[in-house]
């Protein structure tokens, strides 16, 4: 039964694990105690061996290799879940989402946690928020003992980018958004956060899409924000998307529907649903004061 005996015996799969938010969700897992499986194609890569040298498992996996998939999934109760669509199109992270979904379900996976985005059940227009809503519906259809979809927004983290750091070096922070614009944001380890507590009560957390969100600052007061972690003058400019760093670039779509929509959040709302408190813009800015160095 979930939610029954002692959540810690249980072996999680965490996939992404070697990105930014994958990364987050293992190490919060493994600081709980929890046994971590880390799926990569590249077991010897640093994050890889960091992760191994705090205690997790490391096996060789590919979203393409379905036995690849089915060795990483053996003995495993719990799957983190999450797929990019940057490497090889929205069309083949359908493919990894849904194959990965349907090999842990025949595998008696009995949690699983899908890290989707915020708005994925709407029609945007946005195609990789789209990709991500078929592959929620199919996971929501498999019948998993507890199904949790998490469906955070703009992550902190993007604006780490080495393109955004040589601007923010040279005071000035840069996105294709008016200054006036407002944008939900969330730090990675908030998203870890929450998927730590899903793995600690799979029952509570059962059928719930959770969106995620810190703060909604608008590109000013992300300059600002930087500008006092910094101890710096910072100033936002609003530039061509052309001349976005190209770690941004493929996103423009996103950006496009954030100047004419963007996601509508509550946060006094939402707040009340998360078991932490999430970091605001600020917060995050000071205690990542050194990764907002360039280097």
């Amino acid at each position: 039964m979930i939610g029954m005996g002692n959540p810690h015996s249980r072996l999680v799969l965490v996939t992404g694990a070697t990105g930014r938010q994958g990364g987050a969700v293992a190490r919060q897992l493994l600081r709980e105690a929890f046994r971590v499986r880390v799926m990569t194609r590249n077991t010897g890569s640093q994050a890889a061996q960091i992760l191994a040298a705090m205690g997790a498992e490391i096996v060789q996996g590919d979203f393409d290799d379905a036995r690849s998939l089915r060795n990483a999934l053996a003995h495993v109760s719990g799957v983190f879940a999450m797929q990019t669509p940057y490497e090889s199109g929205t069309e083949r992270e359908i493919v990894h989402g849904v194959r990965l979904a349907d090999i842990a379900r025949e595998a008696g996976v009995t949690q699983f946690v899908y890290s989707s985005v915020a708005a994925a059940d709407l029609p945007t227009g946005v195609p990789h928020f789209e990709s991500k809503g078929k592959i929620e519906r199919h996971i929501a259809a498999l019948g998993f003992h507890s199904t949790t979809i998490l469906r955070p927004v703009f992550f902190m983290e993007m604006l780490l980018s080495k393109g955004n750091l040589r601007s923010l070096a040279e005071g000035r922070v840069e996105m294709a958004l008016k200054p006036s614009t407002a944008v939900a944001m969330v730090a990675v380890d908030d998203i870890a956060a929450m998927t730590k507590f899903t793995f600690l009560n799979p029952r509570k957390w059962h059928g719930q899409a959770i969106t995620l969100t810190g703060d909604t600052p608008n590109f000013d007061e992300v300059a600002a924000a930087f500008g006092n972690a910094l101890s710096a003058k910072i100033n936002y400019v609003q530039v061509s998307p052309e001349r976005l760093d190209p770690d941004i670039r493929p996103k423009i779509a996103t950006q496009q529907w954030l100047e004419n929509e963007g996601w509508e959040v509550d946060l006094a709302s939402l707040s009340n649903t998360y078991p932490f408190t999430p970091k605001t813009i600020s917060q995050w800015a000071i205690e990542n004061t050194e990764a907002l160095r360039y280097s």
